[in-house]
């Protein structure tokens, strides 16, 4: 048991100090942060559209309620 090696976790938290960190470190932190933005990214992409046509229906909906606020233009 006590020949056994734990493994330090690797964390990164936004603005901590990099000072010190070895470049095998650093670079480490950089691929988790590029795999981190590009799951946010995918995640993005999903909801995305979703909210796109939500507010779509908002706009259309309104346009509907409110035609001359919508096109000021045809009143004139």
């Amino acid at each position: 048991m006590g020949d056994q090696i734990i493994p330090k976790p690797i964390s990164h938290q936004v603005g901590m100090s990099l000072e010190g960190m070895p470049a095998e470190e650093l670079d480490a932190r950089l691929v988790m942060l590029f795999d981190e933005m590009k799951r946010v990214k995918a995640a993005l992409e999903l909801v995305r559209p979703h909210e796109e046509k939500k507010v779509a229906k908002k706009d259309e909906v309104f346009k509907n309620l409110f035609p001359m606020l919508s096109n000021p233009d045809a009143n004139s």
